[in-house]
């Protein structure tokens, strides 16, 4: 008799995940055995946490993180308390693969948006969406992103703050720590 190793669905790339009260440990135990979580390139992950514990979210958030060694693409569209979002920019600082390239996420205000940039260092674009009004806060990102000297463009568009980033590679990293000013003139004794 043979033994089946192999997963129901085994070329899921792209999941839609809503963890609410019924949401557990095991239910995710439950999807590992139907799909590879290290296939997903994509994943919206959504947090009800009105009626659900906050950490057993984070924690069964945070387990799926860690599986999905493939991931590039992260949606977290739901508006988190300033408890929440501060737990899970921690746990997605630690887990997210570095492999993860477009972070949708929302942010309630401008410290939020500031650590999620922090720590994402190797993400290409970032979209901020809130339910409330970032536009405030946007002034305040730009400035700051300005300071940090990291390259990037942006648009407000549908009250949210969409950033693209110029990747941070070694050569980048070295070649903005050893810029060098030329002065340009003109020398009349040569003319």
């Amino acid at each position: 008799m043979a033994v089946l190793t192999d997963r129901l669905y085994p070329n899921v790339t792209e999941l839609h995940l809503r963890i609410d009260k019924n949401g557990s440990r095991d239910a995710m135990e439950y999807l590992s055995t139907l799909i590879y979580f290290s296939n997903l390139v994509k994943l919206f992950l959504c947090l009800d946490t009105t009626e659900s514990p906050v950490g057993e979210a984070i924690a069964i958030s945070a387990d799926i993180l860690r599986r999905s060694h493939n991931l590039c693409y992260l949606d977290i569209p739901y508006s988190m308390s300033y408890y929440i979002c501060d737990s899970m920019i921690h746990t997605m600082r630690s887990l997210v693969p570095k492999q993860m390239k477009y972070l949708t996420i929302e942010a309630g205000a401008a410290h939020e948006m500031k650590k999620i940039v922090e720590w994402s260092t190797h993400v290409f674009s970032i979209v901020f969406t809130s339910d409330g009004d970032l536009i405030s806060d946007i002034d305040d990102i730009d400035q700051w992103l300005t300071e940090t000297g990291r390259d990037y463009t942006y648009i407000r568009k549908n009250g949210g703050l969409y950033l693209w980033f110029t990747p941070e590679t070694t050569e980048t990293l070295k070649s903005r720590n050893n810029r060098k000013r030329i002065k340009l003139t003109t020398d009349d004794s040569t003319l």
